[in-house]
């Protein structure tokens, strides 16, 4: 691997690597999107009033036709309730205490909905039509910390900070790789696998310029120290011994 093809490595690496955050930096605003959707439907679900309203039809033997039901205990209390609008069902399963714990979203966006005792969504299992399933997990704020989904060539993992910044980014697929990052959600260390070359590892400094990068091809093994311009400063090559038998 002669300086040449170092440096055009490190170039078609660069790209790649900032092609895969810009990707993942989608996904993160997808799970935003598709929790905001699925948080719309519930709020229409507790507004809509009416515990039991009956479509208005001539009774016929059959289905019961309704678009709203509610389930209740012994003693009366609200355990389940069903509502529809809008061409989306809506189905809440409650607590002990009587607030939602669960709840299940139709329509074009599915999804599922844990919530905890203060009635905060902590926990989404999804399907957003335009970008595929989509899991969700957020604090007791609200916020996302985790978010994996993809579609049928690549699924990514974003794990979030408490200031809703990426903190690592694992991404799958032919060429997987492992990116972490600083408290500004800017890669900093970057691990993979490129499937035509094999793995590498880059160093990245607090604007995201790669400063050092390994890379692995062959029977050598590649180094270069960039300056801030991303430029080589220092490369070299080794190469791996063969054992032979004596």
């Amino acid at each position: 691997m002669e300086q040449a093809d170092i440096q055009n490595r490190i170039e078609e690496l660069s790209g790649r690597l900032d092609r895969l955050a810009a990707k993942n930096r989608r996904l993160r605003l997808i799970g935003v999107g598709l929790g905001a959707c699925l948080a719309a439907a519930v709020a229409f679900h507790f507004a809509s009033a009416g515990p039991l309203a009956v479509a208005q039809e001539k009774a016929e033997p059959g289905p019961v036709k309704a678009t709203s039901f509610q389930v209740v205990d012994d003693s009366g209390k609200l355990m389940a309730e069903l509502k529809s609008k809008d061409k989306s069902a809506t189905l809440a399963l409650m607590g002990s205490e009587g607030k939602p714990r669960l709840i299940l979203v139709g329509g074009d966006n599915p999804g599922v909905l844990a919530l905890d005792q203060d009635g905060t969504t902590r926990a989404i299992f999804g399907y957003e039509k335009k970008s595929g399933p989509l899991i969700v997990l957020k604090d007791s704020k609200n916020n996302n910390r985790l978010v994996m989904g993809g579609d049928d060539k690549s699924m990514s993992l974003v794990l979030l900070s408490p200031e809703k910044k990426n903190r690592l980014i694992v991404s799958g697929a032919d060429a997987p790789a492992v990116l972490m990052c600083d408290e500004n959600a800017t890669p900093r260390t970057i691990v993979g696998f490129e499937g035509k070359s094999g793995p590498f590892m880059a160093l990245r400094d607090e604007n995201g310029k790669n400063r050092m990068v390994a890379a692995f091809g062959g029977n050598t093994i590649g180094y270069s120290v960039l300056d801030e311009d991303g430029k080589p400063v220092w490369t070299s090559k080794s190469e791996k011994s063969e054992k032979t038998d004596k």
